[in-house]
């Protein structure tokens, strides 16, 4: 709901995500779509190195970072041992930033 509430805010908020997981029965993505946020699938097509997106990590204003294991679910809040990190070091977070926008420009619509 904050991505969306940041959205209907004016705020650019863009993600990318996992196809498969997308699918799942716990997924928001339906919900984040119809909200009108730009979502884009990871291309994970031949010949594209990955096979999964498995990145997550949150960039905020391009200025703030959020990494780690922890998936954004209900089960890893409640369940799961997991890290997170938090940084605003400017060489740190421009890395996520240029990788992000690479990812968001090479990802599917559908």
């Amino acid at each position: 709901q904050a991505i969306v509430d940041a959205h209907r805010s004016g705020r650019q908020v863009q993600v990318v995500v996992d196809r498969v997981q997308a699918a799942g029965n716990y997924s928001q993505v339906n919900n984040l779509k119809a909200a009108g946020v730009p979502v884009k699938f990871g291309n994970m097509s031949p010949g594209n190195a990955r096979a999964i997106m498995h990145n997550k990590y949150t960039l905020v204003d391009g200025v703030r970072l959020e990494t780690g294991s922890y998936n954004y679910t209900e089960n890893a809040t409640s369940n799961n041992a997991e890290n997170q990190f938090y940084t605003d070091e400017t060489n740190i977070v421009n890395r996520y930033v240029k990788d992000f926008q690479k990812l968001f420009a090479e990802g599917l619509d559908q």
